[in-house]
């Protein structure tokens, strides 16, 4: 069974993403991103395996998990800045694709911008073992 739409897999893997997790704080950069993407593919029509659509809704659910768990860990960890900086993650070069904020010669992640980094964390602490 074909299905036709009017986006690309980056808008089906964001609705799919939306559709499930429901957390302001995330789903209002996707959303204002979606109606970016919207915007650019309105005139592409296209069809989709249904096996891909179902892939990429797996995906989505796995991203979700990732947002989820590391929105808390951030929220409970020792290293985490009031200004929305990692204060133990520190790089001496500027990392592509990552927003990072510079003092001095360092370069910090704005790990408020991107949760899926605590979530895999390595250095992160409960504020409660103290």
């Amino acid at each position: 069974m074909k299905k036709t739409i009017a986006s690309n897999g980056f808008t089906i893997l964001l609705k799919a993403f939306l559709s499930i997790f429901k957390k302001k704080e995330i789903s209002t950069a996707l959303e204002r991103n979606l109606s970016f993407r919207n915007s650019a593919t309105q005139t592409s029509t296209f069809s989709i395996n249904p096996k891909l659509e179902d892939d990429i809704e797996a995906l989505a659910r796995v991203l979700t998990n990732i947002m989820v768990i590391g929105i808390e860990k951030r929220r409970n960890c020792i290293h985490y800045a009031e200004n929305g900086l990692c204060t133990k993650m520190v790089f001496e070069t500027q990392i592509p694709n990552i927003a990072l904020v510079r003092k001095g010669n360092a370069w910090y992640i704005e790990v408020s911008k991107h949760p899926e980094i605590c979530a895999v964390c390595p250095f992160w602490k409960s504020k409660e073992k103290q």
